[in-house]
């Protein structure tokens, strides 16, 4: 078998099939050739942090290809604490952060990628990204998907415990919590002190 530089390029030596599937996904010869990368993110719907990555992805991609690789885009998303928070949904908070990590390993070297860009954010994904990362031993990009703003009066979502409580104590205005939950910043991050922000700085 020749030696290549490129993972990619010596599985071509030993798999036929592989390129064939991947010309059924209108792959090119010439893409073929290309160095490919992985571009794994956390892409999903679960919370803000990671639900506004669609054009991040496409532009990673477009990077990708200007560069002159073959992007091979992937996706294993996250939960969020701040929903699910005070219900049995916690217990698998943790353990998501282990699998993600385990699931960009599978996609990085399950798959003859040569290099890889991760895109993430919140304090499950990030460290996910960074465990596999190392692990890896891929020339790798970490591509945090930023936090948010906040909202009139510095009301950010971690504040509508405290209100939801003064609401229940009957210290605050009903309409105050829910004029509060509608001004709170759509995409990106919590801008709280929290593992989520720090990660991503």
């Amino acid at each position: 078998m020749p030696e290549d530089p490129l993972r990619s390029q010596r599985l071509r030596f030993v798999n036929h099939q592989g390129d064939a599937l991947r010309l059924g996904m209108n792959w090119t010869e010439e893409d073929l050739g290309k160095p490919q990368v992985l571009v794994e993110s956390a892409y999903g719907m679960g919370h803000p942090g990671t639900s506004h990555f669609r054009p991040l992805i496409e532009e990673v991609s477009n990077g990708v290809f200007e560069a002159g690789g073959k992007p091979g885009v992937f996706t294993v998303s996250d939960i969020c604490d701040g929903v699910i928070q005070a219900t049995e949904g916690m217990s698998y908070s943790l353990i998501s952060r282990d699998i993600m990590a385990a699931m960009v390993e599978i996609h990085a070297l399950g798959h003859p990628h040569d290099a890889m860009v991760l895109i993430s954010g919140n304090d499950k994904s990030v460290p996910a990204h960074l465990v596999a990362i190392a692990r890896c031993g891929l020339p790798a990009i970490h591509l945090p998907g930023g936090t948010q703003l906040n909202a009139p009066d510095y009301v950010t979502s971690n504040r509508m415990w405290p209100m939801g409580t003064a609401v229940e104590r009957g210290e605050m205005p009903r309409e105050d919590l829910e004029s509060a939950l509608s001004t709170t910043p759509e995409f990106w991050i919590c801008p709280s002190l929290c593992g989520a922000v720090t990660l991503s700085v």
